[in-house]
Order: structure tokens, then C-alpha cells, then sequence
């Protein structure tokens, strides 16, 4: 029943919880790669980008430049956007995925150090995807900040001041956007009139730049207010729940997407590509699928919609219980004989 049990629990109107914090601490993510949480994607054509961690100089923010106490060089750790790809209707973004926000209030440092067809770095917030978002980004290039939104990957109406931006520099941006409001300041100043627009609800953040800018990023801070959904909140009550879940994870295809995507995890930093095609196999024949290992055993199965069809995978990762004679036992008998009564492959495999 410990099967049965599970399933009911990881598979189904939104939950706003309380206020939560975001910090990103890049001081223990090793040089080259990318803190948890954090997945590169793009907007437009071109090259996919090439977001890292690296060592950068660091002399202050907006007028504390200007201060003997600043001029000092100091080095710390920066997100960095590196690839110069020269495709003018490209947007690298760098999206932080565990969390769906509503109202937000974001912080970021934040400066351009290179590019020969845009020099931009911003943020792109209530993003539903790489082709529907917010955005606000400063363009030294252009001399200017804007925000705009862009719907299916067409760019709306540019909003924003003309300003004296220099390469190089470090600037801090912070956005406000409760309810419909948007507001945003540089260095301290407002630099945009109360913005209302009601096209996204709720998203992810993401930094954003464009074309070939390279750019860097530093001391990422967002107080806002989490949606849960709600096979998400299924599947960390479910990982509360059964002490023998080592992870849970649903498996599917987001609207317009022919990829199998993590849709909800309990482990964001568990590589799944290596069961992507039995998942692409149980959501074509809605067949279970078993995998009895050394360490622990993963089920998979069909989520289906409530005409019957299978559209996702529920992958379950279980740890081996041992029985009464010192063997290893993926499962106990009555689940066990639950799963095999709709398994229908079963493989072995070390783990």
C-alpha cells in the first residue's frame, strides 16, 4: 500500500504562503559554474548563452564609487553573462526556477563591461517562460533605462528616462511590483512613473541581457510573495511524509513545448536526464515502469488527464528496505504487489 499511498498523494488554484526571502551567496559555487536553483535559457535566435560564476573587481555602487574608501579594488565572486554572440534579436536570461513569485521587491548590482552591438544587462520578472515576461534593463549603448513586457516573444512599448550610463560601472537597480504597480530605482533614484499593466500575474526572475553584451551581476536579493502550486505542495508533503522518498519529481511537456521538462521536484539538483526516455516511453504506452537497483528503486508513472490520457510522469525514487532475513527489499509485499499488478517493464540497474 506504500505505493498506492504515494501516488495519491504526488499527483493536483494556486496557495500564496507568507513573505519569503531569495539571497543568492555565490561564495561556495565553484568558479565556471552556476548556483542552485539557476538554469540559462533564451529569448530570441542565436547561440545559446553562457551564464558562470567569476572572479570579478569589485569598486562600489553608484556615487559610493566616487569615495577614496571605494577606490580601492576589491575581488568577489559575480554571475556573469560571456558569450558574445553578435544575433540581434537574442536575449540570454538566466532564470531562477524553484520559485513561482506574485509581489516582489528585487535588488541587484549590476554592470556592462562589453559588447559591439548592445551593451544591456537588466532583470526579467513574472516570467511564464523565455517568451512571456517583464522586463527593466539599463542600455549604456542607448543611454537610457526601460522597462517593457514581451508577449510570445514580441516586444511591447519601451517605457523609460534618457541616462548618462558608462561602461564599466557598477549601478544598483531594485523593482517594486505589487498587485499591477511597477516601480523601479538606479542608485537610489526613481527613474520610472508608476507602471500598471495586468498582463502577468505571477513568474519567475530572471537576469537578462542581449545580443553580444557581456555583463555582470552581484548581490541578487528578492523579498516576495511565493505562489505554491499545487503539485508542489503535493510533493513536499508527500517527501515529509514517506521517510523512504529519497525524491519526487513530475515529468512533463509545458504548453507549446515538445521537450519533457522537471514540472515540479522535490531535488533541483538531481540530474533526470538519464530516465527522460522511459518517461517519454510511459507517457506514450501509460505503462509503469520499475527499476530495482543495489541502493534504491525508481517507479515510474503515467499522470493522466481526466479523459484517461497519459500527459506526464510522476518519477518516484525510493530507498531499498531491508526485510527480516537481511536482504534487500525494494518494497514491502502488499505494495509490491500493488506495482506489479501495473508495471509492466521492469529493468535492473546499479546505483
Amino acid at each position: 500500500m506504500y505505493i498506492k499511498r504515494m501516488v495519491v498523494w504526488c499527483l493536483f488554484v494556486a496557495r500564496v504562503l507568507s513573505a519569503a526571502e531569495l539571497r543568492v551567496d555565490l561564495s561556495s559555487v565553484p568558479s565556471g559554474g552556476l548556483p542552485p536553483g539557476f538554469t540559462p535559457a533564451l529569448c530570441g535566435e542565436g547561440q545559446d548563452p553562457h551564464w558562470v560564476v567569476k572572479m570579478a573587481d569589485d569598486v562600489g555602487v553608484g556615487t559610493e564609487q566616487d569615495t577614496p574608501i571605494n577606490q580601492m579594488t576589491r575581488h568577489r565572486y559575480v554571475l556573469a553573462q560571456v558569450s558574445d554572440d553578435p544575433t540581434d534579436e537574442r536575449f540570454p536570461l538566466l532564470i531562477y526556477e524553484p520559485q513561482v513569485m506574485s509581489d516582489l521587491e528585487l535588488a541587484v548590482r549590476l554592470r556592462v563591461i562589453g559588447g559591439k552591438i548592445a551593451q544591456m544587462a537588466g532583470i526579467a520578472f513574472r516570467l511564464q517562460n523565455p517568451s512571456n515576461f517583464y522586463v527593466i534593463r539599463l542600455s549604456v549603448s542607448g543611454q537610457n533605462l526601460k522597462f517593457y513586457k514581451v508577449v510570445n516573444g514580441l516586444r511591447g512599448e519601451q517605457i523609460g528616462p534618457t541616462l548618462p550610463l558608462t561602461t564599466g560601472r557598477w549601478y544598483q537597480l531594485k523593482i517594486e511590483c505589487k498587485g499591477n504597480r511597477i516601480k523601479a530605482w538606479l542608485d537610489n533614484r526613481e527613474v520610472l512613473p508608476d507602471l500598471f499593466d495586468n498582463t502577468f500575474a505571477r513568474g519567475k526572475v530572471a537576469l537578462w541581457t542581449k545580443s553580444d553584451s557581456i555583463a555582470e551581476f552581484a548581490d541578487l536579493e528578492v523579498s516576495y510573495v511565493p505562489i505554491e502550486w499545487p503539485v508542489k505542495k503535493i510533493l513536499r508533503n508527500a517527501s515529509e511524509k514517506f521517510a523512504r522518498a529519497v525524491g519526487i519529481h513530475l515529468i512533463g511537456r509545458p504548453p507549446g513545448s515538445t521537450n519533457l521538462q522537471v514540472i515540479a521536484t522535490t531535488d533541483f539538483s538531481r540530474d533526470l536526464s538519464s530516465v527522460l526516455k522511459e518517461c517519454a516511453e510511459t507517457i506514450k504506452t501509460g505503462q509503469a515502469f520499475i527499476s530495482i537497483g543495489k541502493k534504491t528503486t525508481i517507479v515510474l508513472l503515467p499522470v493522466r488527464d481526466r479523459n484517461g490520457d497519459p500527459i506526464a510522469v510522476a518519477e518516484i525514487e525510493l530507498k531499498n528496505d531491508t526485510n527480516t532475513n537481511g536482504t534487500k527489499c525494494a518494497i514491502s509485499c502488499d505494495a509490491r504487489c500493488a506495482i506489479y499488478s501495473i508495471a509492466y517493464k521492469r529493468r535492473e540497474r546499479s546505483v
